[in-house]
């Protein structure tokens, strides 16, 4: 997996701003734009386990990258997925954290 400098540090950041130590540090974590995925998907995120550490894995679909707004929407829908892992369907659970994003401003100017 490729990953691309500028959604490194926008991860870095948005961990800072939002979601702090709940989800791994940007030196674990690979977050890429991503060609093989499947193409239904605007993004997709797992937590792997790599020599003993969590290892956040987010690919985001290269269709939408000229859409700044909206991969940095789905990058913070995938970094929610990541923090509520091992759960990773949509729901109340899921609602209520991207929610507590928006209250925090995370999506402001970006909807």
């Amino acid at each position: 997996m490729k990953q691309h400098g500028h959604l490194k540090r926008l991860y870095g950041s948005y961990r800072t701003k939002y979601f702090g130590s709940s989800i791994p540090e940007p030196e674990n974590a690979k977050v890429s734009w991503d060609a093989s995925i499947n193409q239904d998907l605007l993004g997709d995120a797992e937590v792997q386990v790599v020599d003993g550490k969590s290892v956040a894995c987010i690919r985001l679909n290269p269709l939408i990258r000229p859409f700044r707004s909206l991969y940095k929407m789905v990058l913070l829908h995938e970094m929610a997925h990541i923090k509520l892992w091992p759960w990773c369907h949509h729901g109340k659970k899921f609602d209520a954290e991207m929610l507590r994003l928006a209250a925090e401003g995370a999506l402001k100017g970006l909807w």
